[in-house]
């Protein structure tokens, strides 16, 4: 009897582990799932539990579950070998199996190598786009501003240029060009637009963007969620007495 108990207790200890694999980083899992009882289980149908898991007739072992979760997160095929599956005479094993284990590693590689790839590709198209080095306004006599935006790259093509302020939401410039270009970009901020109804003194934060805009040749071009790339943005403010 104190044997079932004990039996039953590690089950339970062992169904909660599984319940909440997100509260364990890879070391740790590890550790827990060494620690685990080699023989309890989640049971199929010739345990009568039909209605104890959504998914009627499946059956496995919870240390089998943990190494299968240890191969999801490091896509390593080495934690299959840890993997058992449980074999009843009615209940389906199959989902936590060596052979299951080593399918789901490499679909997942699979699907690394191709993000991997799509990643290169990607850094690839905008090698050398140009950012921004550095932006400074200089307060003028009519109580405007002019800013001056430094640009550094090697990648030529269309740019667009953004300068918002940040804290009230207004766009202040909007101007798509050509880089490279010889010497600083240049924009007049107006006190007017500035400043618009906010008490002074006040200070203004600023926002410059940068974006580059890819090719209509590209294969970029025709994705709506990458037609451009954001190469950079600089902060600064701006003062008004």
């Amino acid at each position: 009897m104190w044997l079932c108990a004990i039996s039953q207790a590690r089950a339970q200890s062992d169904a909660e582990v599984a319940n909440q694999y997100g509260r364990y980083g890879n070391p740790q899992l590890e550790a827990v799932c060494a620690r685990m009882s080699p023989s309890s289980h989640v049971s199929g149908l010739t345990d009568g539990a039909w209605g104890a898991v959504p998914f009627a007739g499946r059956t496995y072992y919870y240390q089998s579950d943990c190494y299968l979760e240890l191969a999801r997160r490091t896509a390593d095929a080495a934690w299959c070998a840890k993997v058992r599956e449980r074999k009843t005479l009615l209940g389906d094993g199959s989902s936590h199996s060596p052979a299951s284990c080593q399918r789901m590693v490499a679909a997942l590689q699979e699907s690394r190598q191709r993000l991997q790839h799509s990643a290169d590709q990607y850094a690839a198209a905008v090698q050398g786009v140009f950012k921004i080095e550095g932006a400074q306004a200089t307060a003028l006599a009519t109580g405007d501003w002019l800013l001056q935006v430094h640009t550094g790259g090697s990648l030529p093509g269309r740019y667009r240029v953004q300068v918002d302020n940040s804290r009230d939401r207004i766009r202040l410039v909007t101007q798509e060009l050509t880089l490279p270009q010889s010497g600083p970009l240049r924009y007049t901020l107006t006190r007017k637009q500035v400043v618009g109804s906010t008490a002074l003194p006040n200070i203004f934060p600023i926002a410059v963007s940068l974006t580059y805009m890819f090719p209509t040749d590209s294969a970029y071009a025709s994705q709506a969620q990458v037609k451009e790339h954001l190469s950079s943005i600089q902060n600064l403010t701006l003062s008004a007495p």
